[in-house]
């Protein structure tokens, strides 16, 4: 099937994918303007229909694109073109979506107040980071003790080293 688009002289047949993916490939940007505006409603809906949300088929959309470019020189005439990219873009959508997946988000009423508490709550005094400071502020204690012996008559350092 031919498609016309019109030139401002008339009516001429409208390149198609395989043209133009040679013409891509061959260095014409706007060749590919041209393959992005003929696919992308069909390429949203796809997305859209894996996604199940405006802005992850949005996304998705744009890396189908990104990656279609990419690797054009990888796309073989051996089946249309328009197959080769709806396979990027339901590949795109699954990996957007099943990221998703592990995501809660806070927007989402769904999500109430007791998937947000955890399910086991750590003691304050097993932060590893308060364990290691006051381990180097005994050790700093000791050190000071060895040097002034009148340091452990002070109630800071006594109270220090009893930690």
């Amino acid at each position: 099937m031919t498609i016309w688009t019109h030139d401002g002289a008339g009516l001429v047949p409208e390149a198609d994918d395989a043209e133009l993916v040679r013409r891509v490939l061959a260095g014409d940007g706007p060749a590919f303007a041209t393959l992005v505006r003929r696919h992308e409603r069909r390429v949203f809906r796809v997305t859209l229909a894996v996604t199940g949300c405006n802005e992850d088929a949005e996304e998705a959309m744009q890396d189908t694109f990104v990656k279609a470019y990419r690797h054009l020189a990888q796309f073989r005439n051996e089946a249309r073109f328009t197959t080769w990219l709806t396979s990027i873009a339901v590949n795109e959508a699954l990996q957007r979506r099943n990221t998703r997946k592990n995501n809660l988000s806070l927007d989402d009423p769904a999500v109430t107040e007791a998937h947000l508490i955890p399910h086991r709550i750590e003691r304050w005094h097993t932060n590893p980071e308060a364990v290691v400071g006051g381990q180097e502020l005994r050790l700093l204690v000791e050190k000071a003790k060895r040097i002034c012996p009148r340091c452990t008559a002070s109630p800071l350092c006594s109270g220090i080293s009893r930690r």
